[in-house]
């Protein structure tokens, strides 16, 4: 029976099937070692003033999201969406649906300076003060004690101190 001219060979040119250049990159996945098995990727936790003045943003910023239904202005709440009645308070301020341009164009004004702000200042705005950055950070401290107990980092092997004539030998 003569091989299928459509179904690349292994070893023929142009096939698909090559064998695994372990120092090319492109030749094989980074997470997977030779026998296929998973390598599995530990984040470091990070640390210092940045990161301890982003968390304490995050918190404020988590605060205000949770306080807010319940801070009353003039007897209103600091922010209220009601769609059944068709009700919005925005700090203090009822809007009902006549009021729908003034509405719009808050909205919009306030859009467009969430755009120019994030232009200018992106690192700022998606790294400190997102709302999706800022509800992970809600999410990270219980998963981090969950993933300690279940994803431990292996320990690496310890290494002795190579004396002189042993690193003569080795060639270092």
């Amino acid at each position: 029976m003569k091989p299928d001219p459509r179904i690349p060979t292994p070893n023929a040119p142009g096939g698909a099937v090559h064998d695994v250049d372990w120092q090319d990159f492109r030749d094989h996945l980074a997470t997977a070692d030779a026998a296929g098995r998973r390598l599995w990727i530990f984040a470091k936790q990070p640390s210092g003033c940045y990161y301890t003045a982003r968390c304490w943003v995050s918190y404020l910023l988590l605060a205000i999201l949770f306080v807010g239904p319940f801070v009353r202005i003039q007897g209103n709440p600091l922010l209220l969406v009601n769609v059944v009645e068709r009700k919005f308070a925005v700090f203090g301020q009822v809007f009902w649906p006549q009021d729908g341009a003034v509405l719009a164009l808050t909205l919009l004004l306030f859009l467009t300076g969430i755009a120019v702000f994030t232009a200018a200042f992106g690192r700022l705005w998606c790294g400190w003060t997102c709302p999706q950055t800022v509800l992970m950070e809600l999410r990270l401290p219980p998963a981090r004690v969950l993933d300690r107990r279940r994803c431990r980092r292996p320990a690496r092997p310890r290494r002795r101190p190579l004396d002189r004539r042993q690193a003569r030998q080795e060639g270092r």
